[in-house]
């Protein structure tokens, strides 16, 4: 999103321009200054662009990602780190809610709040020169190009920078509930969330999408929700250091244990020539946790696997029920770093199971 709006914005002011200068003079007319002037301008366009889009955050970000390539290169471990361990127990509000929408606006557009905010008056002033100046000449029967890009470029800006905003946070004030309990408890392993009268979850650090301190707070991006610490949930500046720096490191080992080629299981190998046929889920005890149960089927012979604790398991029952002969096991690099050692997909789309462990229950004739 944030490349779509630099390309949005790098393209939308020399064409602004071009049709306000258009207005006044004409283009055509060959003035010795008019080449010149659009190579300057395309090289101010183009600092620009880059000094409010690029990330800030993304020199520091390399410096410990090269850090940790070169160390597994050598051979190293992603060893967890036992100081991240961070338990925060607050006082959700209506306001950190609207702080969390601002922040996370931010970061998906790339612009800060005094860009927006200067953007929207250029949407407003593309919409001025269209009524005072380019509606008149419409009227009159004089149809030039630049009043329909000062009103398609007044209602996009208005639109994405002011009415969209507006939406989304009148929507937190009427849905968001004004106070809510909640506790997060950050480890190596994943993040612990307990939400009062939703409930509680765990997620892994897999699944976070974003990672971004402000200065109100700091927000943490998952694929379907956002979550925000505000500032006062830490004890001190340093804390806040300690906790952003170690989650910074935390989500560099996900990202160079992803750059891993996958390993196939040894388990592949038993099971060419199999369909997968059903899947069991077990609930299990809080002591031994739950377990998926898979059965494949191949001339009236099973074969089951049992996954130990699976985690993150989204799965298509429908298309499950057509069956699949193109199962893959995979062996997850660096299980030492939450747990997770096995991965089991199909290519079809339907399967995609997450587990810290695979127990192979062998084969049985079928019914």
């Amino acid at each position: 999103m944030r490349l779509l709006f630099a390309a949005l914005f790098f393209c939308a002011v020399p064409i602004a321009l071009m049709a306000a200068l258009d207005s006044v003079i004409d283009l055509e007319s060959g003035s010795p200054w008019l080449k010149p002037g659009v190579l300057a301008a395309f090289a101010a366009d183009t600092a620009l662009t880059w000094w409010l889009f690029h990330d800030r955050r993304a020199r520091a970000s390399s410096r410990r990602l090269r850090a940790l390539q070169r160390s597994v290169e050598q051979g190293g471990r992603l060893e967890p780190d036992p100081a991240l361990d961070f338990r925060f127990a607050f006082t959700s509000t209506q306001r950190d809610l609207l702080d969390a929408e601002r922040v996370h606006r931010g970061e998906r557009t790339g612009m800060r709040g005094w860009v927006r905010a200067s953007v929207v008056g250029v949407g407003l002033m593309f919409l001025a020169g269209f009524v005072f100046f380019g509606l008149p000449d419409i009227l009159r029967g004089r149809i030039g190009l630049a009043p329909f890009v000062w009103l398609g470029m007044g209602s996009l800006l208005l639109w994405f920078f002011l009415v969209k905003p507006l939406r989304a946070r009148r929507g937190i004030r009427r849905e968001a509930p004004a106070a809510q309990e909640l506790t997060l408890h950050l480890t190596p392993r994943g993040i612990d969330c307990d939400v009062a009268g939703v409930g509680r979850f765990l997620r892994r650090w897999c699944e976070i999408e974003r990672f971004v301190p402000a200065r109100k707070g700091v927000l943490l991006e998952f694929r379907d929700v956002v979550n925000w610490l505000p500032a006062r949930v830490f004890a001190d500046r340093a804390e806040r250091a300690r906790f952003e720096s170690g989650v910074a490191t935390r989500l560099a080992q996900e990202t160079v244990r992803f750059q891993a080629g996958p390993v196939l299981h040894p388990v592949v190998a038993e099971l060419e020539g199999y369909g997968l046929s059903e899947l069991r889920h077990e609930p299990g005890t809080e002591a031994t946790g739950a377990t998926l149960e898979l059965t494949f089927l191949r001339d009236g012979t099973e074969r089951r696997l049992r996954l130990d604790r699976p985690l993150l398991a989204t799965f298509d029952e429908e298309g499950l029920e057509q069956g699949s002969r193109d199962v893959l096991v995979v062996q997850v690099p660096h299980p030492e770093l939450d747990g997770l050692s096995v991965r089991v997909l199909d290519g079809e789309g339907h399967l995609d199971l997450f587990a810290e462990g695979l127990v192979d229950l062998g084969e049985r004739r079928a019914g």
